[in-house]
Order: C-alpha cells, then sequence, then structure tokens
C-alpha cells in the first residue's frame, strides 16, 4: 500500500472537513435570519396601516384637522319644551371626529343664557359608531337620568342628540342611540329608542 495511508482514513477526512464546514454555513445563516427579524409593531415606527392591524385606531394625521366649522349644537329652552340651536366651532376633518367632537360639546352643555341642558349630568360617550348612513351613539346610563322628569324632557334628550348630528352632518339620516352597549326601549318610559331615529325639526324653535 502507498505510504499515503489507508483510502478509509482519506474519506474519513473529507467527510469531516465537510461536517466541519456545513456546520460553519448553517451558524452563519441563522446569524443573518436573527438579524433580519423585525420588532413588533408596537415597537417600532408604525405606518398608520399597521397600527390599524395592531388593533389601534389611528388617530387622524395634523393636516386632516388643521380648520374649523360651525355646527348647531340643540339644547333646551327654558320657556318651554322646545329646542333651540347654539351654534360653536369644531374642529374640521374627518366625518367621525367632527360627530364625536360635536356630541361631547352637548354633553357638557350650553354656554348661552336662556338654553338649558338635555343630557343629566355625568353622561359620557362610550362609543361611536358610523355605518351606512346611521349613527350608533353608545352613552353611559347616566343618561337615563331619573323617571319622574317626565316625557317632555325624555323627548328634549333625545332628539337634542339626533338632531345634533343629523342635522349637521347630512351623510348621517338616523341615529340609534344605546345605553352602556345596549338597545333599550325607551330612556324613562316615554320615547321609542329601540330603533334608529330620524331628526325633529317641528321641536326646534330658534331663539
Amino acid at each position: 500500500m502507498a505510504a499515503g495511508g489507508s483510502p478509509w482514513t482519506t474519506v474519513a477526512a473529507a467527510f469531516a472537513a465537510f461536517a466541519v464546514c456545513l456546520a460553519i454555513f448553517v451558524a452563519v445563516g441563522e446569524m443573518e435570519e436573527g438579524a433580519r427579524t423585525e420588532r413588533p409593531v408596537s415597537e417600532r415606527g408604525a405606518t398608520a396601516p399597521e397600527r390599524a392591524a395592531a388593533g389601534r385606531r389611528p388617530g387622524p394625521a395634523p393636516s386632516d384637522r388643521a380648520g374649523k366649522k360651525t355646527v348647531d349644537l340643540f339644547f333646551a329652552r327654558r320657556d318651554g319644551p322646545m329646542l333651540a340651536p347654539e351654534r360653536v366651532e369644531i374642529e374640521d376633518g374627518p366625518l367621525f371626529f367632527q360627530v364625536e367632537e360635536a356630541l361631547s360639546l352637548l354633553l357638557e352643555g350650553p354656554g348661552t343664557p336662556g338654553l338649558a341642558r338635555t343630557v343629566p349630568p355625568g353622561t359620557r360617550l362610550l362609543e361611536l359608531r358610523i355605518k351606512d348612513g346611521t349613527a350608533y351613539v353608545d352613552l353611559s346610563f347616566h343618561v337615563v337620568g331619573e323617571r319622574g322628569e317626565g316625557a317632555a324632557d325624555e323627548r328634549m334628550t333625545v332628539y337634542s342628540i339626533v338632531n345634533t348630528v343629523t342635522l349637521n352632518f347630512p351623510r348621517i339620516r338616523r341615529v340609534q342611540i344605546l345605553v352602556d352597549g345596549k338597545v333599550m326601549g325607551t330612556l324613562r318610559g316615554g320615547v321609542e329608542i329601540s330603533s334608529p331615529l330620524g331628526p325633529s325639526r317641528a321641536l326646534v324653535k330658534a331663539r
């Protein structure tokens, strides 16, 4: 046999060298893969679609809400069971945010002498959804108020909300009022609110 040694020894050495090279290749590949792994959306600067995909509602860009517009909030007249408008300014921008701001101002009450609040104190806007021309306005249980307030007061509560939304935003034709996420028959035993309501101009009397 030649001085170079057994053929089996040569094969074994070649196999060992191949195994070492393969191990190095796999290790390098894993390092590169680790370097390419992205952080979760919540840990990096996410775009609006990424925030939406992560379950977050994307906020409007500053330029979306740069202007102002006027809307009428409908409050009760102190001289009778009628509604009267109070004109205020809100941010101009996406419809959702306009309606949300108008409702928030309505819940705060009027700033004009001769007008009275229509929604009981403490009432909060829990959720707002707009779909197919209907606004779904979910309010906290405070909106129910006291059952002894009478049908006229209940009518003022319901239609101050409905009119504020539908008469300012033509794309919304009806309002469904919910209480703590549930559809109610009435608030205090009078006005039916189990289905979406359209505006009532007959209840409006300008000051």
